[in-house]
């Protein structure tokens, strides 16, 4: 009896092993039809050699690419075969089983105007002048000369888009405590002369208190009866530019930025520019941080040249600043 109960349990252990087995092999097999990176031909079970071995240890170490029966196609490529024991499954056309049939999901109205509206900001308006950025900054706008020991707010007008036949430049940096735009206004001072010889006044706005201003010129060597002070970013918000958490801190433009400025050269001054950083706080650390600046060209009270920066660090390099403000006509009457 004993005997008999014992060869029947071992009889049991031995299909349950057997069915183990067979699951294992009907998973592997699974596995392979619907990995990405399948097997040499005829590698389609456990004892396959070395090539199911090293898939079997992808697979491991990349568990995601395991999809199990019925599920989502999304999860992994189309197979290029269907499982021999599910001769029942409905087939679908090659068509429709390639991405590129697949319909890309629709942007809304809305949507789609707005991204437009957004994408327009970061071109160069040479082709369509206009007197709107005048218009806006004599509007809202007001800045303090850092030179001005009164201290009075004045609009930006006041210093450029003035009456023809002037022609000026308008350079927005994001604050006085950012770094690369401490960096902005050293290079800035190298075309300074030039753009004072062409008849091209050049401003630096940025967002700050006057006191803070002319620490920043000590600072930087920039002279401050060109640098004029926004407290309350009302030049950002007249010429509508570019903020928010994402361009601030977390744009892929800002790294990109920075390694097109040292590849053109630049890299030893930013890095001088960092280690002699001053961190000045905004007025309003949290709102006024997530600002963007931007370079505008007027001929008279027309923007003829209107580029807002992307991201933090995405600002115009001096020498195209140079080369924009020399570039600016004569005659434009709004």
């Amino acid at each position: 009896m004993e005997g008999g109960l014992g060869g029947a349990q071992g009889r049991g252990v031995g299909r349950r092993e057997e069915r183990n087995e067979t699951n294992a092999r009907d998973h592997t097999t699974n596995c392979f039809l619907v990995s990405p990176s399948l097997p040499p031909s005829g590698a389609t079970g456990l004892g396959q050699g070395s090539h199911a071995h090293d898939h079997m240890a992808s697979l491991m170490m990349h568990p995601a690419r395991v999809v199990r029966p019925g599920a989502s196609p999304f999860l992994a490529r189309p197979s290029p075969r269907r499982r021999a024991s599910n001769p029942a499954a409905p087939t679908s056309s090659p068509a429709a089983t390639r991405p590129s049939a697949r319909r890309p999901l629709a942007r809304p109205p809305a949507a789609a105007a707005s991204a437009a509206a957004s994408a327009s900001k970061f071109w160069v308006e040479a082709a369509t002048p206009s007197t709107r950025h005048a218009d806006a900054l004599a509007a809202s706008s007001s800045v303090i000369l850092a030179s001005d020991a009164s201290a009075t707010p004045r609009p930006a007008t006041s210093f450029v888009a003035t009456p023809p036949p002037s022609r000026t430049l308008l350079v927005v940096a994001r604050s006085l405590g950012c770094p690369f735009c401490q960096n902005l206004a050293r290079g800035l001072v190298d075309i300074l002369p030039d753009l004072d010889a062409a008849g091209v006044p050049l401003y630096l706005v940025s967002i700050g208190v006057p006191e803070k201003a002319r620490a920043f010129c000590e600072l930087t060597g920039f002279p401050p009866g060109r640098l004029l002070a926004d407290p309350t970013a009302s030049v950002y918000g007249a010429l509508d530019l570019e903020r928010g958490v994402g361009a601030a801190f977390l744009s892929p433009t800002t790294p990109a930025a920075i390694g097109s400025e040292i590849a053109g050269g630049g890299g030893a001054s930013l890095a001088a520019s960092l280690r002699a950083w001053v961190p000045y706080l905004p007025p309003k650390p949290l709102a006024h941080a997530l600002a963007q600046g931007g370079t505008f060209g007027f001929s008279g009270n027309v923007c003829v040249f209107a580029r807002a920066d992307r991201a933090t660090a995405d600002h115009l390099s001096p020498a195209k600043i140079r080369e924009v403000g020399l570039g600016l006509p004569m005659a434009c009457v709004g």
